[in-house]
């Protein structure tokens, strides 16, 4: 089996995030993104921030 990467992106709210998916900007890179990788988003509600 190949090597496993994460990462977390953190983002104020539900909104914010769907703004950020549903840019023009992110849609131009994830045709890549999609193509290069086997991926998994969560939205998770109700954790803290890092540092809160």
């Amino acid at each position: 089996m190949g090597s496993e990467q994460g990462g977390a992106d953190v983002v104020p709210d539900e909104a914010a995030a769907r703004r950020f998916i549903e840019s023009p900007e992110y849609q131009a890179i994830s045709v890549d993104r999609h193509a290069g990788a086997d991926t998994l988003a969560l939205l998770v509600h109700g954790l803290p921030a890092p540092g809160a």
